[in-house]
């Protein structure tokens, strides 16, 4: 009796230090929400500060309006770095100012790249922040590059052809 009572308490400290470990899931936001949730002011804000070139703009606006996509942008709003900060509203600024509705959009919101997310068995996030531009169950990836002079529209007309 005591070996069974002694091994019951050994398998009850075993198994109370045994830690699952927490694994992450993307948060799906839409703009809106983007644009309303707190520690996000940053972005609405730097929407409105970016220009985007109006030449490039038409021809997304075209090559848009010839063949549809879905946007699927994967990022880390905690990240202060340029990806993330500056060309990701900078993305959203463009695609509004070529008239493509924010329903479009849709925004992953992850730790790292490694994070699960709705879209894992078609797109491969290697790293934050990433875009795709989907259509049906393919899509065009796009990373913009951690330069303060990068302008996304050239990189969005690429991937919308």
């Amino acid at each position: 009796m005591k070996t069974l009572s002694l091994f019951a308490i050994c398998a009850l400290f075993i198994l109370a230090g045994c830690e699952s470990p927490v694994e992450y899931t993307a948060d799906q936001l839409t703009l809106a929400q983007f644009n309303t949730e707190p520690g996000y002011s940053w972005f609405p804000a730097e929407v409105r500060k970016y220009q985007p070139d109006t030449a490039k703009v038409a021809a997304i606006r075209a090559a848009f309006k010839a063949n549809p996509v879905t946007t699927a942008i994967f990022v880390s709003p905690s990240c202060t770095c340029v990806g993330t900060q500056k060309n990701f509203p900078h993305l959203i600024s463009t695609l509004r100012a070529a008239g493509i509705p924010d329903s479009t959009v849709t925004v992953y919101t992850m730790k790292n790249a490694q994070t699960k997310h709705a879209l894992q068995d078609r797109v491969t996030v290697s790293s934050l922040p990433t875009f795709y531009f989907m259509r049906g169950t393919t899509g065009k990836m796009m990373v913009p590059k951690s330069d303060t002079t990068y302008r996304v529209e050239p990189d969005i007309l690429i991937a919308l052809q």
